[in-house]
């Protein structure tokens, strides 16, 4: 989405080293990196939870890594329209120091349902307090079931154990393969 609207894609110095180690794994070449070849436009900011949070651990070395990378708080607001900045609850402590949020747009792409807990809704609470615009996209990481199905049917399987589903006994008229439940599996 950075790419295609032309933003800095500034993410917190956590977050970047999560995509950075992932950018390493096989399939991982095309995760945006700070630093990668390619990835000019993917910058780091350094909020001070997060940021001590590392030290505190004596990886320091994870906040050198980005120094290159970095986006201060001043030159995100210098051009707020050039920025899409990554944020999770708790980072709201740094909205206020962030001029010219009101009238920006927040995407809130987690279950709905998590806007109940407390920090989710202090979150989102101190954003529209701002002047943020709260949009609700709600992406997963959860199958549907016709990708269920096309997934089956490309790799025909000898059989389908169902996971993570609360109705693991539909899969047998969902499904054309051999469906088993109450499988336990050690590892």
């Amino acid at each position: 989405a950075a790419k295609s609207s032309s933003r800095q894609f500034v993410l917190d110095v956590y977050t970047a080293y999560i995509l950075d180690e992932m950018s390493r794994c096989p399939g991982g070449e095309n995760l945006p990196s700070p630093g990668k070849p390619g990835f000019g436009d993917v910058r780091v900011w350094f909020p001070s939870c997060r940021t001590t949070r590392i030290k505190d651990m004596g990886r320091q070395d994870i906040v050198y890594r980005y120094h290159a990378q970095k986006m201060d708080l001043g030159e995100m607001a210098s051009d707020l329209s050039k920025v899409m900045l990554f944020v999770h609850p708790g980072a709201e402590i740094h909205f206020p120091n962030i001029p010219g949020l009101s009238g920006s747009t927040l995407i809130y792409s987690l279950w709905e349902g998590y806007q109940s807990r407390s920090n989710t809704k202090k979150f989102l609470d101190k954003a529209k307090s701002l002047g943020i615009n709260v949009k609700n996209l709600h992406t997963s990481g959860h199958a549907d079931i016709p990708a269920l199905r096309q997934m089956a049917n490309n790799l025909k399987p000898k059989r389908i154990i169902p996971i993570h589903t609360f109705h693991p006994d539909d899969y047998a008229n969902l499904f054309d393969f051999p469906v088993e439940t109450g499988t336990e599996f050690a590892l």
